[in-house]
């Protein structure tokens, strides 16, 4: 009689973690490019903010939709979520709350990653297709940006200024320091395109209010960005 009354308590304690009674809880989500494609057989991190031994980090992939679980994170706790990947880097990160107890919790909208980097430093941005380089961040003329970019052999070359309607895609209001996605490290808003008014005044972007200006061509007070096709 003491045997199956042990057993029964084993039974009920195993029933009791089952169920979701113990301190686990899941975490369910979907990384997606900047087209909204799924990024299958990507890995993700989740690290607890505050650590508990045992629960500290965890990893896991995306299945071919996209999507990813955790299922033994701390329960009700904040963790952040990462991508990470071999072949580049990526600002996104994500600050979420775990599930309460036993319970598995879902992401009300997928993780963005729109741009990647390459160990290169080359910026592929996968929503319009284009690769960006970033020059050197100090104040340049056009004929300066222009050379720069034309010498410019990173990530196998194919180089060129860039339009002002494609200088236009990395305009985000309120993002980096100037409108500009973290990734494009610069500290100057006025970025040199390669298109002319008229056939002396260069026309460059202001990320500062999102518009077109022009300057001379010896006016040293924009940057440069290289920018192709993306391969």
């Amino acid at each position: 009689m003491k045997f199956l009354r042990g057993v029964v308590v084993c039974a009920m304690a195993v029933g009791f973690v089952a169920s979701g009674c113990g301190k686990e809880s899941g975490l369910e989500g979907k990384v997606v490019d900047g087209q909204g494609k799924a990024m299958a057989g990507l890995k993700v991190t989740a690290t607890k903010l505050e650590p508990v031994q045992g629960y500290e980090q965890f990893e896991t992939t995306t299945s071919p939709d996209g999507t990813f679980r955790f299922d033994r994170l701390f329960r009700s706790s904040e963790y952040l979520l990462k991508p990470l990947s071999e072949k580049w880097s990526t600002e996104p990160s994500l600050r979420v709350e775990s599930g309460s107890r036993g319970k598995t919790k879902l992401l009300p909208s997928a993780m963005v990653i729109r741009f990647t980097v390459s160990a290169e430093g080359v910026i592929r941005d996968s929503k319009t297709g284009l690769e960006w380089y970033v020059g050197p961040d100090t104040q340049a003329s056009w004929d300066q940006a222009s050379a720069w970019v034309t010498g410019l052999s990173a990530g196998g070359g194919g180089w060129r200024m860039p339009a002002q309607t494609e200088l236009g895609t990395l305009f985000e209001s309120g993002k980096g320091g100037h409108n500009l996605p973290p990734v494009f490290k610069t500290t100057g808003r006025f970025v040199w395109s390669g298109e002319m008014s008229g056939s002396s005044s260069p026309l460059g972007f202001n990320f500062g209010g999102g518009v077109e200006v022009w300057g001379g061509r010896g006016y040293s007070g924009e940057r440069a960005f290289a920018v192709r096709a993306g391969r």
